[in-house]
């Protein structure tokens, strides 16, 4: 009978979670994201989805827009705070023209209530 090794061993690695794998791999939250940037898609993969969480940005499917049979329909979306749910006037303006530059020129704002 072989010998196994002790759960707590130092010959076996902790099991790492999927989340906490693809961290590892990112280059301190750099990564796939900024190879993704340069290239010719609409959507970003499920790591950079998740990388993206870590920076306040997360993408989803605009089902509104999307007739059945179609491909997804991408948007993203920016988490901001607003105390007391009041948004400035420049900080309005600041969103709406990230929005021009460089989404589809659409601004939504919603709260996160729990």
């Amino acid at each position: 009978m072989s010998p196994t090794a002790a759960p707590n061993s130092p010959t076996q690695s902790p099991k790492v979670s999927k989340l906490e794998g693809i961290k590892d791999r990112s280059n301190q939250l750099r990564e796939p994201l900024a190879s993704e940037l340069l290239l010719d898609t609409n959507y970003f993969t499920e790591e950079a989805i998740q990388i993206l969480k870590f920076h306040g940005s997360y993408q989803q499917d605009n089902r509104d827009n999307r007739v059945k049979g179609q491909e997804k329909d991408y948007q993203m979306m920016l988490r901001t705070r607003s105390p007391g749910g009041i948004i400035p006037p420049e900080l309005y303006r600041a969103l709406d023209k990230i929005s021009d530059e460089y989404g589809n020129g659409t601004l939504r704002a919603t709260t996160r209530q729990g």
